[in-house]
């Protein structure tokens, strides 16, 4: 078996934020079905607001709550009309946005989380 060259084979394909400045009029809109198109993400917001609002029970600052609640917000702009939560990877590959079930359950454990530290910060 031959060993590969350091500089043999194809170049990796390059993502568009490494392809230089947006041309004037390109949108960033998940709609518009461009591949070079990516839609807002909300499962980091989601993910961030689970953590937080569990970690004010022990090992963040009660003040977390807030931003905690804040990112849950911002994540619940995404959920469409039929509670799905859009603007993440979609099942089943993951290759392009759309919906899948883990983001949904994120949505679902940042919300009980919510319940649970609120409860948690009036006692």
């Amino acid at each position: 078996m031959r060993r590969r060259e350091a500089h043999g084979g194809p170049s990796p394909p390059r993502s568009p934020s490494s392809q230089g400045p947006r041309q004037s009029g390109e949108t960033n809109s998940p709609d518009r079905g461009e591949p070079s198109a990516r839609p807002r993400e909300a499962n980091t917001a989601q993910l961030l607001a689970y953590a937080a609002l569990t970690g004010v029970d022990g090992w963040l600052a009660p003040s977390w709550l807030d931003v905690g609640a804040d990112l849950l917000v911002a994540a619940g702009r995404r959920v469409d009309r039929y509670g799905g939560v859009t603007g993440v990877s979609g099942a089943p590959d993951f290759e392009r946005p759309g919906t899948s079930p883990e983001p949904q359950a994120f949505h679902l454990l940042a919300h009980a989380a919510l319940a649970q530290a609120a409860v948690s910060s009036a006692r």
